[in-house]
């Protein structure tokens, strides 16, 4: 999201151990601000083992993170789009609660969280996001969380969910029909882990931006074969050039430009 030029705020805690990782984020010129620092505790771990099928097994610290719903929201917040990811479940629960109270657009991109949070919460929190992001693997869980099939749920209910298959590309579930979109081939695949996270970088910068949803689907495509190229989840800075020579090859289309007056959707 900030390689493409967009200027994310991230509301989250780490412990006594995290000063590093602050450090590494400013350097990347990201707003730490909203970041809470608690010293009685240790900043989340998580140990990601991929087999060669890109198959996970995640085994998980949360630390500090059980405590971000202590952090103040950064200022500002009914102008922003919110993306709810994976987190303490009281925050993630608060946050889609104050969003809603204040009609501030989120996108909600449960994860890990779909199997930890009651059915309950999750269909509150995904009734009133603007889209909800999942991979193949938590689209099947959420549909048998709740009961219903996400394709019956955006035709009747009018809801719209992002789905992606990895290398099989992504699709859009919209009460107007299903939008599909290809995978953009990586030159050589170092790795899986934060390829999703890239892809939402890409989406999330072309929702701030006004952009239609095939552009925005296009930018996350992108963005993920960036992420598949480099060297570990974060060992890569693509130039804005870059991306924008990259978007042009791979769909012989010129780069997206935002609508004038385009915002948060």
């Amino acid at each position: 999201l900030k390689a493409l030029g967009g200027e994310p705020v991230i509301l989250s805690a780490v412990g006594r151990d995290g000063e590093e990782y602050l450090q590494h984020l400013r350097r990347a010129g990201i707003d730490t601000s909203s970041i809470g620092v608690f010293g009685d505790e240790w900043t989340s771990q998580v140990f990601i083992t991929t087999d060669s099928g890109g198959n996970q097994l995640a085994t998980f610290v949360p630390g500090a993170m059980q405590r971000a719903h202590e952090v103040a929201l950064p200022a500002g917040l009914k102008s922003m789009l919110v993306h709810i990811a994976p987190g303490g479940l009281e925050a993630m629960r608060q946050l889609a609660a104050r969003c809603r109270e204040d009609s501030v657009p989120y996108v909600f991109d449960p994860g890990q969280a779909t199997s930890q949070l009651e059915a309950g919460d999750l269909r509150e929190i995904e009734s009133g996001a603007c889209l909800t992001c999942l991979s193949e693997y938590e689209a099947a869980l959420l549909e048998k969380r709740l009961g219903i099939s996400l394709e019956k749920k955006a035709s009747q209910e009018g809801r719209r969910y992002l789905v992606t298959y990895g290398a099989g590309g992504c699709a859009m579930l919209r009460p107007e029909g299903k939008l599909s979109i290809p995978a953009v081939p990586a030159k050589i695949a170092s790795g899986t882990v934060g390829a999703g996270d890239a892809f939402r970088g890409g989406l999330l910068f072309g929702m701030t931006r006004g952009l239609s949803d095939p552009e925005c689907l296009k930018l996350g495509a992108l963005m993920s074969a960036f992420r598949l190229e480099g060297s570990g989840a974060q060992g890569w800075r693509p130039s804005q050039q870059e991306i924008r020579e990259r978007y042009g090859q791979a769909w012989g289309e010129p780069f997206p430009v935002p609508p004038e007056g385009g915002r948060p959707r």
